[in-house]
């Protein structure tokens, strides 16, 4: 189902009382590009614009808006639940809309942990948000990452460039230096990485088109 550049895809099924369902044209969307960040990058454009243009068209009817997913799926669907309600699009794009902010809710299955405290605290922010976790009693995944975590960032920087007895140092895959700094201060000062610059505007580090990161601390005039 993937072609050069944009593959759609309708489907048939059969709901529970037999009669047909259809899904919408870019339920099986597969965006085909050069770098992860820009795949992902369009798949959440269109999330966006379709939920926007959902909440337009219904902008005189009391709404609520659903996500669901399981395991991964889950971590996902509560990633994508918070986005909606921090960019505001539970409410109609429109200024002459009478309805207020529709909530937003994440029933998820086995989701494994996501987020951090921080991440916590600004989910219980909005007001209009909710979680609902449905888990097994024996399911390990609800209980993983364990409370232990340790980016391995720097273990992975170095994996890719050690040369074992050969001795010294050279990357053999296409990995970005810039990820070594995320959490900690590794790299040596001739390469322009802040240190522990995964933080709030990211110390300057922008994502570029390319999947890597660069540090623009100026403005160009």
């Amino acid at each position: 189902m993937v072609g050069d550049n944009v593959t759609r895809h309708k489907s048939m099924a059969r709901s529970a009382d037999g009669r047909r369902a259809w899904t919408l044209p870019d339920f099986m969307q597969v965006n085909c590009c050069r770098s992860r960040a820009q795949y992902t990058f369009i798949r959440l454009v269109v999330v966006f614009e379709e939920v926007k243009r959902l909440m337009e068209l219904y902008k005189d009817e009391i709404t609520s808006i659903t996500i669901t997913g399981h395991s991964l799926g889950a971590s996902l669907a509560t990633l994508n639940a918070v986005d909606i309600v921090a960019n505001g699009l539970n409410a109609p794009p429109s200024s002459n809309s009478s309805q207020p902010p529709c909530p937003v809710t994440a029933i998820v299955f086995a989701s494994p942990h996501v987020g951090d405290h921080f991440f916590k605290v600004a989910f219980r922010s909005f007001r209009d948000l909710r979680a609902l976790h449905v888990k097994n009693t024996n399911d390990v995944v609800p209980a993983y990452p364990p409370i232990g975590y340790v980016d391995v960032a720097c273990y992975l920087h170095g994996v890719a460039g050690e040369q074992g007895r050969a001795g010294g140092f050279k990357l053999e895959v296409e990995r970005d230096v810039a990820l070594a700094n995320k959490r900690v201060d590794a790299l040596r000062d001739e390469y322009p990485v802040p240190a522990d610059w995964w933080v709030a505007k990211n110390k300057g580090m922008v994502l570029g088109a390319d999947g890597h990161w660069m540090l623009q601390d100026f403005q160009q005039v």
